[in-house]
């Protein structure tokens, strides 16, 4: 975070997924992840005077944009019918996936400073995005037992809103 005279700061978060590398007898349901997220944010803290040094606390408002673009193997568990021993056997299976996202988020927060320079950053905001995932390859069976996913639409095209909440760490130098 840039911290400016004035009650305004100026902060980017940057993020490169890296591929995992599998583990024996562990099927990871993410694996093979590769690409990266860049989110810039400029703040406007309500309360300037509560500046200590190279940082600010108190409450702040923010206009955050975000940028990703990543590709990954997403596993599932799928059931398969097997014509000739006339049962149904379970297998898990891998489908590639490519996503990009492009949004802005406001978002409105609280900074704390700790006495040994650590910071704590608290913070929720509503926002749009444009999303674009897309198969690279789709498994076409039925899938057996389908799990619940309230923040995961991988496949998807178009304008929808976007929710952001957290908590981030750092440290003044």
């Amino acid at each position: 975070e840039y911290i400016s005279k004035g009650p305004l700061s100026l902060e980017t978060d940057l993020a490169v997924f890296i591929r995992i590398f599998d583990r024996d007898d562990d099927t990871p349901r993410i694996k093979d992840r590769i690409g990266f997220k860049i989110k810039p944010e400029i703040r406007y803290y309500l309360n300037s005077r509560n500046k200590e040094g190279a940082s600010c606390k108190g409450f702040y408002i923010a206009n955050e944009l975000f940028f990703l673009s990543d590709k990954f193997k997403r596993g599932d568990t799928f059931r398969k019918y097997d014509q000739a021993l006339d049962t149904n056997y379970i297998y898990f299976a891998y489908e590639k996936i490519k996503r990009f996202e492009i949004g802005d988020n406001l978002k409105i927060g609280y900074q704390s400073v700790t006495k040994i320079k650590l910071t704590i950053d608290y913070y929720f905001g509503l926002g749009l995005k444009y999303y674009n995932g897309s198969y690279d390859y789709e498994i076409s069976d039925e899938i057996c037992c389908p799990v619940m996913r309230f923040f995961e639409i991988p496949i998807y095209k178009g304008i929808r809103p976007n929710i952001t909440f957290g908590i981030k760490l750092g440290y003044v130098l």
